[in-house]
């Protein structure tokens, strides 16, 4: 839903079994958001745990006022696919 776009990203933490984090890129090289997958080890797998972060500039602060509740569900329900999509991936897979 909504417009389709591409973004440069930076990784920002690779760290097998544990952490994954990447930077998406705005103008002028400023981060616009970052996302993040915790790694953690349990006794019946792993859980996984995915998040977000926007930086508190004065555009994001100002576009959270408008929109933050549309975007915000937006993220979740596209958290909750990825994260389902994770774990067929992860389960479909012999240990």
């Amino acid at each position: 839903m909504g417009p389709v776009y591409w973004t440069t990203c930076t990784v920002l933490v690779a760290d097998p079994e544990r952490e994954f984090a990447f930077a998406v890129n705005g103008p002028g090289g400023t981060t616009v958001n970052t996302w993040r997958y915790r790694l953690v080890q349990g006794p019946d797998g792993t859980d996984v745990t995915e998040s977000f972060q926007l930086p508190r500039t004065p555009p994001n602060v100002l576009y959270w006022l408008l929109a933050g509740p549309f975007r915000l569900r937006t993220n979740l329900n596209g958290m909750r696919v990825t994260l389902e999509r994770i774990k067929a991936l992860a389960e479909e897979r012999p240990s």
